[in-house]
Protein backbone atom coordinates (compact mmCIF):
# COMPACT_ATOMS: atom_id res chain seq x y z
CA UNK A 1 0.00 0.00 0.00
CA UNK A 2 1.29 3.32 -0.56
CA UNK A 3 0.99 6.15 1.31
CA UNK A 4 0.86 10.31 1.59
CA UNK A 5 0.34 13.33 3.12
CA UNK A 6 -0.35 17.25 2.33
CA UNK A 7 -1.19 20.11 4.06
CA UNK A 8 -4.87 22.07 3.88
CA UNK A 9 -5.93 25.34 5.34
CA UNK A 10 -9.40 25.07 6.59
CA UNK A 11 -11.92 28.15 6.13
CA UNK A 12 -12.90 30.30 8.85
CA UNK A 13 -15.84 28.07 9.64
CA UNK A 14 -13.45 25.52 10.18
CA UNK A 15 -14.51 23.33 6.95
CA UNK A 16 -12.12 21.42 4.01
CA UNK A 17 -13.45 20.30 1.22
CA UNK A 18 -12.82 16.83 -0.65
CA UNK A 19 -13.41 17.02 -4.60
CA UNK A 20 -13.26 12.91 -5.57
CA UNK A 21 -12.89 12.82 -9.35
CA UNK A 22 -14.42 9.47 -10.91
CA UNK A 23 -13.86 7.36 -13.84
CA UNK A 24 -12.78 9.99 -17.29
CA UNK A 25 -11.96 7.23 -20.13
CA UNK A 26 -11.13 10.34 -22.31
CA UNK A 27 -11.32 8.23 -25.64
CA UNK A 28 -14.48 7.97 -25.92
CA UNK A 29 -17.26 10.03 -27.49
CA UNK A 30 -18.94 9.92 -24.44
CA UNK A 31 -16.69 11.80 -22.07
CA UNK A 32 -18.57 14.60 -20.82
CA UNK A 33 -14.63 17.39 -21.48
CA UNK A 34 -17.03 20.43 -20.53
CA UNK A 35 -18.62 18.73 -17.19
CA UNK A 36 -14.41 17.59 -16.37
CA UNK A 37 -13.02 21.30 -16.78
CA UNK A 38 -15.81 23.02 -14.85
CA UNK A 39 -15.52 20.81 -11.57
CA UNK A 40 -11.89 20.92 -12.10
CA UNK A 41 -11.98 24.93 -12.45
CA UNK A 42 -14.41 24.52 -8.93
CA UNK A 43 -11.71 22.53 -7.31
CA UNK A 44 -9.28 24.92 -8.02
CA UNK A 45 -11.22 27.86 -7.37
CA UNK A 46 -11.92 26.32 -3.51
CA UNK A 47 -8.91 27.73 -1.58
CA UNK A 48 -10.19 24.65 0.92
CA UNK A 49 -10.09 21.94 -0.84
CA UNK A 50 -8.27 18.74 -1.80
CA UNK A 51 -8.94 16.04 -4.68
CA UNK A 52 -9.09 12.33 -4.89
CA UNK A 53 -8.79 11.06 -8.72
CA UNK A 54 -9.95 7.26 -8.09
CA UNK A 55 -8.95 6.34 -11.50
CA UNK A 56 -9.89 5.13 -15.19
CA UNK A 57 -8.69 8.56 -16.88
CA UNK A 58 -7.99 6.59 -20.43
CA UNK A 59 -10.02 4.00 -21.44
CA UNK A 60 -6.93 1.99 -22.23
CA UNK A 61 -7.90 -0.70 -25.38
CA UNK A 62 -6.69 -0.74 -28.94
CA UNK A 63 -8.00 -2.67 -31.36
CA UNK A 64 -6.34 -6.05 -30.57
CA UNK A 65 -8.00 -6.13 -27.29
CA UNK A 66 -11.22 -7.61 -26.28
CA UNK A 67 -14.60 -5.55 -26.12
CA UNK A 68 -12.98 -2.87 -28.19
CA UNK A 69 -15.37 -0.89 -29.66
CA UNK A 70 -14.52 1.85 -32.78
CA UNK A 71 -17.81 3.15 -32.92
CA UNK A 72 -17.15 5.26 -29.58
CA UNK A 73 -14.04 6.20 -29.67
CA UNK A 74 -13.14 9.80 -30.82
CA UNK A 75 -11.36 9.86 -33.82
CA UNK A 76 -8.23 11.62 -32.49
CA UNK A 77 -7.77 8.28 -30.91
CA UNK A 78 -8.06 5.88 -33.50
CA UNK A 79 -4.53 6.17 -34.91
CA UNK A 80 -1.47 4.01 -34.02
CA UNK A 81 -0.16 7.18 -31.53
CA UNK A 82 -3.00 7.24 -29.83
CA UNK A 83 -1.32 7.28 -26.28
CA UNK A 84 0.61 10.53 -26.93
CA UNK A 85 -2.71 12.24 -28.46
CA UNK A 86 -3.98 10.60 -24.84
CA UNK A 87 -1.22 11.88 -22.86
CA UNK A 88 -1.65 15.14 -24.23
CA UNK A 89 -4.93 15.77 -23.59
CA UNK A 90 -4.38 14.67 -20.09
CA UNK A 91 -1.71 17.25 -19.68
CA UNK A 92 -4.11 19.95 -20.61
CA UNK A 93 -6.57 18.80 -18.37
CA UNK A 94 -5.15 17.83 -15.18
CA UNK A 95 -2.09 20.27 -15.26
CA UNK A 96 -4.32 23.02 -13.57
CA UNK A 97 -4.53 20.94 -10.72
CA UNK A 98 -1.37 21.55 -9.43
CA UNK A 99 -3.37 24.88 -7.36
CA UNK A 100 -4.63 22.06 -5.26
CA UNK A 101 -3.10 19.28 -3.24
CA UNK A 102 -4.51 15.76 -4.73
CA UNK A 103 -3.90 11.77 -4.80
CA UNK A 104 -4.41 9.73 -7.57
CA UNK A 105 -4.96 6.27 -7.81
CA UNK A 106 -4.31 3.59 -10.92
CA UNK A 107 -7.95 1.96 -12.48
CA UNK A 108 -8.28 -1.51 -14.13
CA UNK A 109 -8.36 0.91 -17.42
CA UNK A 110 -5.42 2.60 -16.92
CA UNK A 111 -3.40 -0.90 -16.57
CA UNK A 112 -4.29 -2.00 -19.89
CA UNK A 113 -1.63 0.15 -21.36
CA UNK A 114 1.08 -1.09 -18.57
CA UNK A 115 4.08 -0.01 -20.51
CA UNK A 116 2.81 3.74 -20.41
CA UNK A 117 2.59 4.67 -16.55
CA UNK A 118 -0.46 6.52 -17.29
CA UNK A 119 -1.47 6.96 -14.00
CA UNK A 120 1.87 8.15 -12.96
CA UNK A 121 1.97 10.41 -15.74
CA UNK A 122 -1.45 12.01 -14.44
CA UNK A 123 0.08 12.00 -10.63
CA UNK A 124 3.25 14.05 -12.24
CA UNK A 125 1.51 16.55 -14.61
CA UNK A 126 -1.00 17.22 -11.91
CA UNK A 127 1.60 17.29 -8.78
CA UNK A 128 -0.41 15.14 -7.00
CA UNK A 129 0.77 11.94 -4.83
CA UNK A 130 0.68 8.40 -6.83
CA UNK A 131 -0.95 6.02 -4.42
CA UNK A 132 -0.96 3.09 -7.31
CA UNK A 133 -3.76 0.61 -6.99
CA UNK A 134 -4.83 1.11 -3.03
CA UNK A 135 -3.19 3.52 -0.06
CA UNK A 136 -3.63 6.03 2.48
CA UNK A 137 -3.17 9.74 3.07
CA UNK A 138 -3.23 11.98 5.82
CA UNK A 139 -4.89 15.76 5.25
CA UNK A 140 -2.81 17.83 7.92
CA UNK A 141 -5.80 20.28 8.51
CA UNK A 142 -4.48 23.80 9.38
CA UNK A 143 -7.34 25.38 12.10
CA UNK A 144 -5.42 28.74 12.57
CA UNK A 145 -3.78 28.13 15.81
CA UNK A 146 -4.02 24.03 16.18
CA UNK A 147 -4.49 21.23 13.87
CA UNK A 148 -6.43 18.36 13.05
CA UNK A 149 -5.42 15.38 11.02
CA UNK A 150 -7.83 13.57 8.93
CA UNK A 151 -6.93 9.97 6.99
CA UNK A 152 -8.12 9.09 4.03
CA UNK A 153 -8.22 5.35 2.15
CA UNK A 154 -8.69 5.41 -1.85
CA UNK A 155 -8.79 2.32 -4.02
CA UNK A 156 -10.18 1.71 -7.71
CA UNK A 157 -13.29 -1.00 -7.25
CA UNK A 158 -13.10 -4.23 -8.95
CA UNK A 159 -16.35 -5.60 -9.97
CA UNK A 160 -19.75 -2.86 -7.78
CA UNK A 161 -22.54 -4.96 -8.66
CA UNK A 162 -24.98 -3.88 -11.33
CA UNK A 163 -27.85 -2.51 -8.75
CA UNK A 164 -27.72 0.01 -6.22
CA UNK A 165 -27.64 -2.15 -3.53
CA UNK A 166 -24.25 -4.36 -4.54
CA UNK A 167 -22.48 -0.94 -5.36
CA UNK A 168 -23.63 0.19 -1.76
CA UNK A 169 -22.02 -2.88 -0.34
CA UNK A 170 -19.23 -2.36 -2.38
CA UNK A 171 -18.82 1.09 -1.00
CA UNK A 172 -19.00 -0.01 2.21
CA UNK A 173 -16.94 -2.93 1.98
CA UNK A 174 -14.12 -0.72 2.30
CA UNK A 175 -14.09 -0.23 5.96
CA UNK A 176 -12.32 -3.88 6.18
CA UNK A 177 -9.21 -2.71 4.38
CA UNK A 178 -8.01 0.49 6.31
CA UNK A 179 -8.83 2.72 9.39
CA UNK A 180 -9.85 5.78 8.09
CA UNK A 181 -12.08 8.72 8.27
CA UNK A 182 -13.22 8.78 4.72
CA UNK A 183 -12.76 5.75 2.13
CA UNK A 184 -13.35 7.11 -1.93
CA UNK A 185 -13.60 4.35 -5.05
CA UNK A 186 -14.49 4.49 -8.43
CA UNK A 187 -15.21 1.77 -11.08
CA UNK A 188 -18.92 1.44 -10.43
CA UNK A 189 -19.65 5.10 -12.31
CA UNK A 190 -22.57 6.01 -9.83
CA UNK A 191 -22.04 8.29 -7.03
CA UNK A 192 -22.49 6.66 -4.02
CA UNK A 193 -22.36 7.94 -0.48
CA UNK A 194 -22.86 6.77 3.04
CA UNK A 195 -21.95 8.11 6.36
CA UNK A 196 -22.50 5.61 9.27
CA UNK A 197 -22.02 6.78 12.97
CA UNK A 198 -20.34 4.51 14.20
CA UNK A 199 -19.85 4.39 18.45
CA UNK A 200 -17.29 3.26 21.10
CA UNK A 201 -16.10 3.83 24.39
CA UNK A 202 -12.85 6.17 25.62
CA UNK A 203 -10.09 3.97 26.74
CA UNK A 204 -9.52 5.78 30.06
CA UNK A 205 -11.26 8.45 32.05
CA UNK A 206 -14.79 9.43 31.97
CA UNK A 207 -17.15 6.41 30.85
CA UNK A 208 -19.05 7.76 28.54
CA UNK A 209 -20.70 6.54 24.85
CA UNK A 210 -18.63 8.60 21.94
CA UNK A 211 -19.63 8.83 18.04
CA UNK A 212 -17.47 8.74 14.95
CA UNK A 213 -18.48 8.92 11.54
CA UNK A 214 -17.13 7.26 8.57
CA UNK A 215 -17.33 8.73 5.09
CA UNK A 216 -17.58 6.33 1.97
CA UNK A 217 -17.67 7.82 -1.03
CA UNK A 218 -17.81 6.41 -4.54
CA UNK A 219 -17.30 8.90 -7.41
CA UNK A 220 -19.73 8.84 -10.52
CA UNK A 221 -18.13 8.98 -13.73
CA UNK A 222 -17.90 12.05 -16.51
CA UNK A 223 -19.19 9.71 -19.19
CA UNK A 224 -22.79 10.64 -20.13
CA UNK A 225 -25.02 7.84 -19.43
CA UNK A 226 -26.68 7.87 -22.64
CA UNK A 227 -26.11 9.63 -26.26
CA UNK A 228 -28.02 9.41 -29.10
CA UNK A 229 -26.75 7.33 -31.93
CA UNK A 230 -24.19 6.23 -29.72
CA UNK A 231 -24.18 2.73 -28.14
CA UNK A 232 -21.79 1.89 -25.32
CA UNK A 233 -20.64 -1.09 -23.34
CA UNK A 234 -23.44 -0.11 -20.79
CA UNK A 235 -26.14 -0.60 -23.51
CA UNK A 236 -24.41 -3.76 -25.26
CA UNK A 237 -25.14 -5.11 -21.83
CA UNK A 238 -28.06 -4.10 -20.82
CA UNK A 239 -27.22 -2.38 -17.63
CA UNK A 240 -28.69 -0.13 -16.21
CA UNK A 241 -28.38 3.68 -16.37
CA UNK A 242 -25.72 5.38 -14.12
CA UNK A 243 -26.83 8.26 -11.32
CA UNK A 244 -23.68 10.79 -12.36
CA UNK A 245 -24.25 13.30 -9.99
CA UNK A 246 -21.15 15.13 -8.58
CA UNK A 247 -20.88 15.44 -4.98
CA UNK A 248 -18.45 17.09 -2.94
CA UNK A 249 -17.45 15.74 0.54
CA UNK A 250 -17.50 18.97 3.01
CA UNK A 251 -16.08 18.20 6.40
CA UNK A 252 -16.35 20.30 9.61
CA UNK A 253 -12.95 19.62 10.99
CA UNK A 254 -13.76 20.88 14.67
CA UNK A 255 -16.28 18.28 15.18
CA UNK A 256 -15.35 15.32 12.22
CA UNK A 257 -18.29 15.62 10.94
CA UNK A 258 -18.98 14.86 7.09
CA UNK A 259 -21.69 16.44 5.25
CA UNK A 260 -22.42 15.75 1.12
CA UNK A 261 -23.19 18.62 -1.28
CA UNK A 262 -24.09 18.05 -4.84
CA UNK A 263 -23.07 20.34 -7.55
CA UNK A 264 -26.02 21.48 -9.69
CA UNK A 265 -24.66 20.68 -13.04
Amino acid sequence: MFIAEFDVKASPNRYVSAYPIGDMHIEKILFDEARFIRYRDDIIADPHSFWVFVGDAIEGRTPDMKNYDADVIREEYTHSDYLFAVQRKLQELFSPLRERPGVVIKGNHDAYQRWSGISNFVASVSGAHYLDYEGMFRVNVDLTGKSRSLIGYARHIIGGGSTAGGKLNSASKMGVLADADMFFAGHIHSYVGHIPTNYTLPRRGSLELQERQVAYHVAASFLRPKMENVVDYVGQKGYAPVDNGLVVLDIDCERMKFYRRELRY
